[in-house]
């Protein structure tokens, strides 16, 4: 149904979580005149909260990002690249369940979970699922030795799709092997699990946070639920009786143990799954269902585990395994909404009624997010500058950009430049750090340090190489004799020397990568070693190799 894509495109992009509304109704005036960083445009996406921390009694936000927060910041990291692969999965996957033979679909499915780990390697395994299991839940004529046969294929392709990538890719995730007590550290499978996967020691997600988080979506997967139960047949349905015992006695059990997602979003995952094995539904009603049962079953596993990263707790994984379900419940539960609201209605009418005007309330709260986040971010849209998000760069530092543009047109494909190291999220004097590479897409010898850490947290021999590479960069800008300069410049084949504002004056006192810097004095050796001035404009120079 067309109206059932424009719901999903509505809950994909369109659409806040429900803390928005709720800090409306609680101080709607405090709400609307606050900050973009201190109001729901920035803690929209910090709801969940860790605490309860047997090492830390401080607690730790953690990070539910959804797409319109993503899109409104503009902060292209990985997840948000690969967004339109991990959308693609889905298309791919119906595809499968549907004709589970067909080779183009096959090979297909197979390049884009291959391509998926070197976008963004948390999508792949989720990819790699929904994939598998759509394949080999298909009801359609093929014999389970093909869709076996199929599976493996899908699986081959992608291992080798991915190949390039992973053969030198060094995962920074995993606990460091002398922490892992012995015998399990030596076992094959197990050790690198338990380096692999911490468990949750500390308090979960509450019943609020979840709901502020997930209400919308809870809604409508529970929505599918009763509609997937009315499709059952008569004699698999469960009595009332027993249902009511048994989300009774769940829920107990989740109030017990302070584990709310067990009742919310693990038992209706279960009922979801076993009822996708049962006939009288269609392959694309199995679809959603199997769908949502692993969106919601990731949603459970996130509060028993974590991936054991640079940050030691739930934050990151969090994080993006958020992110994947938002967007996968907003394709599937968003596509089938009008069908299952509309055979909810035509068999019950008061809770198809009820569904319909609380989904419609939620929407409407939901759908506040975006035009108060995007108006405080732009400042009430005072300066509208289109979607070029460079733009700015021309405004606080014209030289600057005009630099940048210098070397986009003229660097060669093996060029490097060497600019401040930066710190993450770093500005000074409005400049962003590393805005050289960031914004011609040149290397240089070192980005932003703390993410350099994490990215590189898996290999210790890079890992030993970052401070090394700092401290090497800062001498080259603090005035370090001709004889070393000349040497750091041929052993990392620098091309350009970019000697602008943060060059000159520092980074300030928040960043320490460079504090102190003798522009002139730099300036001076690269001369006298044979460096001319390619550019120049304003107090910014770039020096190329002779």
């Amino acid at each position: 149904m067309a109206s059932g894509g424009a719901v999903a495109a509505l809950l994909l992009v369109g659409l806040g979580n429900l803390y928005t509304p709720w800090q409306l109704v609680k101080s709607p005036e405090a709400t609307l005149d606050a900050s973009w960083w201190q109001g729901i445009g920035w803690r929209a996406s910090r709801v969940i909260v860790d605490s309860g921390f047997p090492w830390d009694g401080e607690p730790r936000p953690t990070i539910n990002e959804f797409p319109a927060f993503s899109f409104v910041l503009g902060d292209l990291h990985p997840h948000l690249l690969g967004l339109p692969l991990l959308l693609l999965v889905v298309a791919l996957a119906l595809a499968l369940m549907l004709s589970p033979v067909n080779l183009w679909t096959l090979f297909l499915a197979g390049l884009v979970v291959g391509s998926s780990y070197a976008v963004n390697s948390w999508d792949m395994p989720t990819a790699a699922l929904i994939s598998l299991v759509a394949l080999l839940a298909s009801r359609t004529a093929a014999r389970p030795v093909s869709k076996l046969l199929g599976a493996g294929s899908l699986l081959l392709i992608a291992a080798i799709v991915s190949l390039p990538f992973s053969r030198r890719y060094v995962p920074s995730f995993g606990a460091d092997a002398a922490l892992v007590p012995e015998p399990l550290a030596s076992l094959p499978i197990v050790g690198s699990l338990v380096r692999t996967l911490g468990i949750v020691i500390w308090s979960r997600s509450s019943l609020g946070e979840l709901l502020l988080v997930h209400g919308l979506f809870l809604l409508l997967g529970w929505a599918l639920a009763a509609y997937v139960l009315l499709r059952l047949p008569e004699r698999m349905r469960p009595t009332p009786a027993v249902a009511i015992a048994t989300i009774g006695l769940v829920a107990a059990l989740a109030f017990v143990a302070r584990f709310p997602a067990l009742v919310l979003f693990a038992l209706p995952a279960v009922f979801l799954f076993w009822s996708s094995s049962a006939p009288g539904l269609s392959n694309p009603e199995r679809f959603v269902a199997i769908v949502t049962g692993i969106c919601w079953s990731l949603i459970t596993a996130v509060e028993i585990f974590y991936l054991q990263d640079a940050f030691g707790d739930r934050m990151n994984t969090i994080f993006k395994v958020y992110f994947q379900v938002w967007a996968l419940q907003a394709v599937v539960l968003g596509g089938a909404a009008p069908v299952v609201i509309a055979r909810l209605l035509a068999h019950h009418r008061w809770l198809g009624t009820g569904i319909l005007v609380t989904a419609g309330a939620l929407v409407l709260g939901a759908a506040t997010y975006l035009p108060i986040s995007a108006y405080r971010w732009t400042d009430g849209f005072a300066h509208w500058t289109g979607l070029d998000g460079l733009r700015y760069l021309e405004e606080v530092a014209p030289d600057e950009m005009a630099a940048i543009a210098w070397l986009r047109a003229q660097a060669e494909r093996n060029a490097v430049v060497v600019e401040a190291p930066g710190c993450s999220y770093g500005v000074t004097y409005g400049i962003p750090h590393n805005r050289v590479s960031m914004a011609s897409g040149i290397p240089t010898i070192l980005g932003w340090g703390g993410h350099e850490y994490q990215w590189r947290r898996g290999d210790p021999v890079n890992l030993a190489e970052l401070e090394q590479r700092r401290q090497e960069v800062a001498s080259i800008f603090n005035g370090a004799d001709a004889g070393s300069i000349e040497a750091l410049l041929e052993r990392y084949r620098v091309t350009f020397v970019y000697i602008g504002t943060l060059e000159r004056y520092g980074l300030g006192q928040q960043c320490t990568t460079l504090q102190r810097a003798d522009a002139r004095g730099l300036q001076h050796t690269l001369e006298s070693i044979g460096w001319r001035p390619l550019f120049a404009r304003g107090e910014v120079v770039i020096y190329g190799r002779p």
